[in-house]
């Protein structure tokens, strides 16, 4: 059952397979479940389809079948939600975040996000540190992780959307870069880093050269494919030709290149 209306529908229902490893539908980034972004919404309605509440479902209560789908433990999600006994209706969506979160902030009267320490007073009010101190506690505010709809076109097939007021850099970097084409990764920071493998091919997938494949210390999606990585103050040290030899023996030889040169080999 969907949410959409039939005119909304018609318009977004294609019936077109697609196939989500291609450089022309990367921006998916991939089906359902193989985005750490993946979440399922549970909402939860009595039996004459009135809506009582709904939640996220935790990732062990559903199950990803390449074959059959989601599959969903909706016994077990009700416990959870504290409905031991009775009927009801269960309607599922299936999102992944783009850009701000099911998970609420907390932001100080300056509208500063926050994520130290907190308590909660007996008359409700959230203030900063593990207890109470007159001189040094402040008060905190809830704020939804998301952005307000503006405007929406003619068509209904654009949306115009814009943030609170919310100082939260993640906040903002993520609303900025919905529109943009190209975007900064930042690179683990301090020594460990977590280097993805990366492959680079041409035209032809079966022509692969020497350099198919390296590491980045960035965390890589499938939705890069087809786009363009810049590495800046990166220099050639040595131009390799095609030939018949597997891309396994081209590089013994070059490093037994290497070995020779810096030790003195004949």
């Amino acid at each position: 059952m969907s949410r959409l209306n039939e005119i909304d529908s018609n318009i977004l229902q294609t019936g077109a397979q697609i196939n989500f490893n291609s450089p022309e539908y990367s921006y998916l980034d991939g089906e359902f479940g193989q985005n750490p972004n993946d979440y399922v919404e549970v909402l939860i309605h009595d039996e004459e389809e009135n809506f009582i509440e709904s939640g996220i479902v935790d990732k062990d209560d559903y199950i990803i079948d390449g074959i059959v789908g989601v599959k969903l433990k909706t016994g077990t999600i009700l416990r959870k939600f504290g409905y031991d006994r009775g009927r009801y209706v269960v309607k599922y969506n299936f999102f992944r975040k783009l850009a701000g979160s099911y998970e609420n902030l907390l932001v100080d009267e300056n509208q500063i996000s926050f994520s130290g320490d907190y308590h909660i007073m007996g008359n409700g009010k959230i203030m900063t540190g593990e207890s109470h101190n007159d001189d040094t506690s402040r008060e905190l505010s809830i704020k939804e992780n998301k952005y307000l709809i503006h405007e929406i076109s003619p068509s209904r097939t654009e949306l115009r959307i814009t943030t609170q007021n919310i100082r939260d850099k993640q906040y903002q970097s993520d609303f900025f870069n919905l529109q943009r084409g190209k975007k900064i990764i930042s690179s683990t920071l301090g020594n460990e880093f977590v280097r993805d493998p990366v492959s680079f091919t041409g035209a032809d997938l079966e022509q692969k050269t020497l350099s198919n494949q390296i590491e980045l210390s960035i965390p890589t999606t499938t939705n890069m494919v087809g786009g363009f990585i810049y590495l800046n103050d990166v220099y050639a040290t040595k131009a390799l030709e095609q030939t018949d030899r597997t891309p396994e023996e081209l590089i013994e030889d070059y490093y037994n290149e290497q070995t020779d040169s810096d030790y003195g080999g004949s």
